[in-house]
């Protein structure tokens, strides 16, 4: 669904600009972008325009194959930061990890800017690490630029980068030094200031990010079971808990440096995931930097395994070997056929046109009814997003002064009905559409004609 929105946005921004596209076209590139929020700088998204003519206009398919290649390009700087602490055994092992593990394999795959934001951050850390090591100023602009471009593509990325600069520092220097020091001043405000500024804008101006603000806010969650169960589930799906358990004691192996780097990059994953309370919970996605802190993490332990017994230099070889049948079966156990949601889309359109007078019930915002069919919607909102509603202390409305209101604001005429599942979970939606006429109905969708009322 996530990826969804990427290719949206880049379908919209190259239908707004571009000369030789139909007017319907541009119509509705102006709706979609009013509706989709656009949370970080769409610089993925207009990469993806670049590259579409490579995949005959395929936005989904250009995005997703630079995400595939900057998650590639990560490995670099990771086997590079291994390197500086371990041995090529180790550092080898750490960039299986990173490439195969299966959560990474399909992550890695998906258009939006995680693993962008992921692979550069490696590429920060490598280049924080160097600073460290021979502290001046070339260095210095070194790790402050990288970091604030990763920073840039995803705010979250700063969570983990300027906690792993101060413990280093701090190791260095003590904690006055370390954290007040010029360099550290310096690396600060290059790293954080653009993506601060992108920031503000969306709370303030823009108001994009202002429900994501909310959620930071709501400290309550902390004592909610969902919020605990929920973190737990998405890092035993990202990781593994034994692996999490093994990354762990990795780090209490480490070397005084590289021990105080993994400090500060769980150190700042806890604060990441305190502050994304919400999100943490439900969005495995948001885990992702996990894959290259614990392949740094392992290291001490893969180290000692080779260096207390050679011969298993060997198993590990032939592991790292293993894990591309491994991580392609879990991949393709969880990759779903689009052509039946394709043909759904593709009926809906046939019967209503390219319009945006539609309210949608389906489980993924109404994204592939507009980027596959050219139909802009406002969704009804799900099981889930009425629960997110209660979270954030909004008042509950009625289905049928819900209803009134999406119908008044948006002119609909027609109520298209991908997710049969999210309305049997609702009985007072089920009534609603029961006391209209239906002007469409195929496998899997259902399109209500809006424009004669209620029966």
């Amino acid at each position: 669904m996530r990826q969804l929105h990427g290719a949206l946005v880049a379908q919209s921004l190259h239908w707004s600009e571009a000369q030789d596209v139909p007017g319907w076209q541009r119509a509705m590139a102006a709706v979609h972008l009013e509706d989709e929020p656009i949370l970080e700088p769409p610089l993925l998204e207009r990469m993806a325009i670049a590259a579409a003519g490579a995949s005959n206009g395929d936005y989904l398919l250009s995005g997703r194959l630079l995400s595939v290649l900057f998650w590639m390009l990560g490995a670099a700087p990771l086997h590079a930061l291994a390197r500086r602490h371990h041995g090529r055994v180790a550092a080898m092992a750490a960039m299986a990890f990173y490439l195969l593990s299966p959560f990474a394999v399909l992550a890695s795959r998906s258009f939006q800017p995680v693993p962008l934001m992921v692979a550069t951050m490696v590429a920060a850390l490598w280049a924080i690490d160097r600073h460290d090591e021979a502290p001046g100023r070339r260095r210095l602009a070194e790790a402050a630029l990288l970091s604030a471009l990763a920073v840039f593509i995803k705010p979250g990325a700063g969570f983990f980068i300027v906690p792993a600069f101060a413990a280093l520092a701090v190791t260095r220097r003590g904690a006055r030094r370390g954290l007040l020091g010029a360099d550290s001043l310096v690396f600060a405000a290059v790293t954080v200031v653009p993506s601060l500024s992108w920031s503000l804008h969306g709370i303030l101006v823009s108001r994009s990010l202002k429900g994501s603000l909310s959620l930071a806010l709501r400290f309550d969650l902390l004592s909610d079971e969902m919020f605990w169960n929920g973190w737990l589930t998405m890092v035993d799906k990202v990781l593994g808990l034994p692996l999490l358990a093994a990354s762990l004691f990795g780090v209490a192996l480490a070397t005084a440096r590289l021990r105080a780097l993994l400090l500060g990059l769980w150190g700042g994953y806890l604060a990441f995931a305190f502050v994304f309370k919400y999100h943490v919970s439900t969005h495995d996605y948001y885990h992702l930097p996990l894959i290259p802190i614990a392949a740094l993490s392992l290291l001490p332990i893969v180290e000692r395994l080779t260096a207390a017994i050679p011969a298993r230099a060997y198993a590990v070889a032939a592991a790292c070997a293993f894990l591309p049948l491994w991580a392609a079966h879990r991949a393709i156990d969880v990759v779903p056929d689009p052509a039946p949601s394709l043909k759904r889309v593709e009926a809906v359109a046939a019967a209503i046109g390219h319009t945006p007078r539609v309210i949608s019930v389906s489980d993924d915002y109404g994204l592939a009814l507009a980027y596959y069919g050219g139909v802009s919607s406002v969704s009804w909102p799900s099981m889930g997003d009425l629960r997110l509603e209660r979270i954030r202390g909004l008042p509950e409305v009625a289905t049928s002064e819900r209803l009134e209101k999406m119908l008044r604001e948006r002119d609909a005429e027609y109520l298209v009905v991908l997710a049969n599942d999210e309305l049997a979970a609702q009985p007072d939606l089920q009534t609603e559409v029961a006391r209209r006429a239906v002007l469409a109905e195929g496998n899997g969708y259902k399109v209500i004609d809006l424009r004669a009322g209620a029966r």
